[in-house]
């Protein structure tokens, strides 16, 4: 079995908190991001900073997972530290986790099915205490269907405990985060490369992600095949014909070669990253335009289209037209689009839906036909509608949207002009304070109401 075989989440941070094996991105809480083992790296001083993990990463119900990651202390916590932390209950009760104690000590902690959530924690604490100023590579490994937990640092094991439990409780949790402290404690800490697996890491495994000190990293791509794989099908690489079925990437032709979740002949193609646009389509001629024929990738009518497969990490222009709507469909099986960024292009679009689509980023400035815009459920930041004054639906709820920019949106939708429209901002930080303007927001708010809207903003 691969290093990275059975990799369910893997945090590089490098200046975000995106997974780079499936989309189960983290949501930042007032995380900033400094220079780290590699790359960049996520830092904290407590005082409720944390990063915030979907349920998709959970251990419930397996019998065996790992956690790795690189840890820096900067001035030692006042109370426990936890590079990962499973808590079961409103209780607090810790599933999993490991991390580094007011001591300096490496620990790791888990309640299974032997005890349940609410019984005594089984825990295993390292020896020797790590140095402030240096970088420690810990990893956790609960191999509970061999009766044991592990505990290393700097690829060597340092600690172990024999446990009866066959199994994690098959019960959702109340939390999952990275980058927490017990009981709203605080120090500095940086902590970077993260890796959460379901299989018990090897000794040698973890040696191989320790690599002599110098730490080795999760990366996507084709190495060592000739292709991808989108939904367990493999696609070679293979100048286009007219007639032929795939997908384009990068202005490269994939054409199916082999039913495999193993890559085929090709080799280890379990990942792909693309940063340009992706077609699922026919070639009209050979080596010619992409004619789109698939409609389980996206909206794609037109050889203007542009879809993105299941799986692609996309980053790039969206352009899609079609009688005036684009929409990024986001119903199953099409929930695993893990797309970034969206510039949407083309003529007389008025409808525009990417709700539930991951997104970093959206620019609707060029649309200025633009009515209706749902983009709720991502990662927004900032939102620009300044040119678009015919809006009259604007769907942002859930997203990571600063008082600031919620009162830029208020402000420009009275400046719009229009009236009987709709307006979603809650789950975003809400109208700022007096500083930000929050009483000519609330006035804003109040205005639109008064032009039949029905707004919604805390």
């Amino acid at each position: 079995m691969a290093l990275f075989d059975n990799l369910i989440a893997y945090y590089k941070l490098d200046g975000n908190c995106r997974d780079s094996v499936n989309i189960y991105d983290g949501i930042p809480n007032n995380i900033t991001f400094v220079d780290g083992k590699i790359g960049r790296c996520a830092h904290t001083i407590g005082n409720n900073q944390y990063i915030s993990l979907p349920n998709e990463v959970s251990v419930k119900g397996r019998t065996q997972v790992s956690y790795s990651g690189w840890c820096f202390i900067e001035s030692t916590p006042n109370k426990d530290f936890y590079i990962v932390t499973e808590i079961a209950n409103s209780s607090g009760y810790t599933r999993a986790s490991f991390g580094v104690n007011t001591s300096l000590l490496p620990f790791a902690v888990t309640r299974t099915v032997a005890t349940g959530d609410t019984g005594s924690v089984q825990k295993v604490t390292g020896t020797s205490p790590m140095s402030t100023g240096t970088w420690y590579f810990l990893c956790a490994v609960f191999d509970l269907s061999n009766g044991n937990i592990i505990l290393y640092v700097n690829g060597v094991a340092v600690g172990s405990l024999d446990v009866t439990a066959s199994s994690f409780v098959n019960a959702n949790p109340h939390r999952i985060r990275l980058f927490d402290f017990d009981e709203s404690g605080s120090g500095s800490v940086r902590v970077d490369e993260v890796g959460i697996w379901s299989k018990a890491l090897s000794a040698d495994e973890v040696s191989e992600l320790y690599n002599n000190g110098a730490g080795k990293t999760y990366s996507t791509g084709t190495s060592g095949g000739t292709g991808v794989v989108i939904d367990g099908l493999f696609l070679s690489t293979s100048k286009p014909k007219a007639g032929d079925k795939g997908l384009l990437v990068n202005n490269k032709f994939f054409i199916p070669f082999a039913e495999s979740s193993e890559g085929g002949s090709g080799g280890d193609t379990s990942a792909f990253e693309s940063d340009a646009m992706a077609i699922i389509g026919t070639p009209t001629e050979e080596g010619g335009d992409i004619e789109p024929i698939s409609q389980k990738y996206m909206t794609v009518t037109s050889t203007d289209d542009v879809g993105c497969g299941v799986g692609i990490e996309f980053t790039g222009t969206i352009q899609i037209v079609e009688d005036g709507v684009a929409t990024l469909y986001t119903t199953s099986p099409i929930s695993n689009i893990a797309l970034r960024n969206a510039t949407v292009y083309g003529d007389n679009i008025t409808y525009f839906n990417c709700g539930s689509t991951n997104l970093a980023s959206v620019d609707p400035s060029h649309n200025d036909q633009l009515v209706t815009l749902i983009c709720s459920n991502g990662y927004l930041t900032a939102l620009d509608i300044s040119n678009n004054s015919l809006l009259t639906t604007l769907e942002a709820n859930s997203n990571n949207l600063s008082s600031a920019v919620v009162d830029k949106i208020l402000s420009d939708l009275v400046a719009h002009g229009k009236s009987n429209g709709l307006l979603r901002l809650e789950n975003s930080a809400g109208i700022g304070a007096a500083s930000n303007g929050a009483p000519t927001s609330q006035n804003n708010v109040t205005t639109l109401q008064s032009r039949g809207w029905t707004v919604t903003t805390a």
